[in-house]
């Protein structure tokens, strides 16, 4: 693109080959023509009517294996309606299409600034972060190095086999993770822990660390040269250095321990992740220090390298970095109504509070953010980026089934029955009776 020139918006658009099985239905061969120079023409249901001729556009798959964004190209032709059936639709031109298990997944656009955008729209038509843009184009050309007619770039497409082994699709992360700990507000609490420590051991000597994901155990681990610091199935184990019955040191869930690479009294934390959020601040500096001195021989010149780095695994810690980056938690969401704590995550029953209202159970928020983020989805709104930190993790959730049609007491599925929204679209969603469709409010987002 010349300098100065003002670029087209980029927008996303999804493809569910469960929903729809006729689509890119000969993949091995599209991959080929488009790698040979030519293009794929396609209507493309969308009811947004923002995307317009000459916008870049995006193919992510969804609801199956192979998840992720795995075709580029451009808008030709603006929102219609089909005489056939009356869908609206655009037409998309697609210049270049990964091979299978090549696809751009969700783990990997959760860094910055690609978390500024919302990855997992209800629907097609979501534009695409402008401070996104650039750096999926990069990751994008870095993946495939495709023949892109849009960039111009006449590269080889790159291979499965070249891809760099362990990345996973995000939902197979978060359904280990979920088994180690199945509490989102203590998997929010570990992982939290993960991220500071690796990023501590990371600042004093790079790449001498490890974290390493054991799902048959059903735990995760983080090594720093040859000493675990952190573990993490059952509870926690957290190392630290200092004695036993010496603040912060006291009580029950302490042990002493003797590792020969530490030189230092030393002791751990050894107990539920609810106990340790309670004294994981106290902690942090003795579990920093046990961290420098781990990475020391008994010389006192640092380690290079770990042993670890061989099964270190990266998408466990993208995973982490990006979760707790949203800062979901209870703290951040005080619109809540007051409601039980039930584990099985029953919804439904009448509170009397001033006025009837429904409780709002916030382990289900929490899974469902988790999932799915904190922008909105259907307009792509993200408090963060607008206010600032200190708006973190502000979104309203939507009951796909309103609470108000319930009598009874049910069971929720915070994946399928849940959807993060902003207040301005939840007051749309709600200004009828019936409420709209989040399909709905998509269309009418201009």
């Amino acid at each position: 693109m010349k300098a100065g020139a003002m670029r087209k918006a980029v927008y996303l658009f999804l493809w569910n080959p469960k929903w729809d099985t006729e689509s890119f239905s000969d993949y091995e061969s599209l991959v080929a023509e488009t790698n040979a120079g030519n293009s794929y023409d396609t209507p493309w249901i969308c009811r947004s009517k923002r995307p317009q001729p000459g916008d870049e556009a995006y193919m992510k798959r969804t609801g199956g294996k192979n998840n992720g964004l795995f075709a580029r190209g451009e808008v030709v032709g603006g929102c219609y309606t089909r005489e056939s059936d009356g869908t609206q639709c655009v037409s998309l031109r697609l210049h270049t299409f990964l091979p299978l298990g090549n696809e751009i997944s969700h783990v990997d656009l959760q860094h910055s600034p690609l978390d500024r955008t919302n990855w997992k729209p209800q629907a097609s038509g979501m534009r695409v972060h402008p401070e996104s843009v650039d750096a999926l184009d990069r990751l994008w050309i870095s993946r495939c190095g495709e023949n892109d007619k849009a960039n111009g770039n006449t590269q080889t497409i790159v291979r499965p086999s070249d891809r760099a082994q362990g990345t996973q699709d995000v939902d197979k992360v978060f359904e280990r993770i979920s088994k180690i700990v199945p509490d989102p507000f203590e998997r929010l609490t570990a992982l939290r822990q993960l991220v500071a420590s690796a990023a501590y051991a990371e600042e004093i000597a790079p790449a001498t660390w490890g974290v390493t994901l054991y799902p048959k155990e059903n735990l995760f681990r983080l090594n720093v040269g040859p000493v675990e610091v952190l573990v993490v199935g059952n509870g926690i184990r957290l190392n630290c250095v200092g004695s036993i019955s010496e603040s912060p040191f006291i009580g029950p869930n302490f042990q002493g321990t003797t590792y020969r690479s530490v030189s230092d009294p030393q002791c751990a934390f050894v107990g539920s992740l609810d106990a340790f959020a309670a004294v994981a601040a106290d902690l942090q500096p003795h579990h920093r220090r046990f961290i420098e001195l781990a990475l020391q021989k008994k010389d006192g010149t640092p380690f290079r390298g770990s042993s670890y780095r061989k099964s270190h695994s990266e998408d466990l810690l993208a995973y982490a970095r990006a979760l707790v980056a949203k800062q979901i938690s209870v703290e951040s969401t005080p619109w809540l109504f007051p409601g039980d704590e039930d584990v099985a995550l029953t919804e439904g029953a009448r509170l009397t509070v001033r006025v009837n209202a429904y409780e709002r159970n916030p382990k289900a928020r929490a899974r469902c953010l988790e999932h799915y983020g904190v922008s909105c989805v259907i307009c792509g709104f993200t408090a963060e980026n607008v206010y600032g930190r200190e708006a973190a993790g502000f979104i309203h959730v939507h009951h796909l089934r309103p609470l108000s049609e319930i009598g009874a007491r049910y069971v929720v599925d915070p994946i399928v029955d849940l959807r993060p929204v902003c207040p301005n679209c939840h007051a749309v969603i709600h200004s009828r009776k019936p409420a709209y469709s989040l399909e709905e409010v998509v269309a009418m987002v201009k």
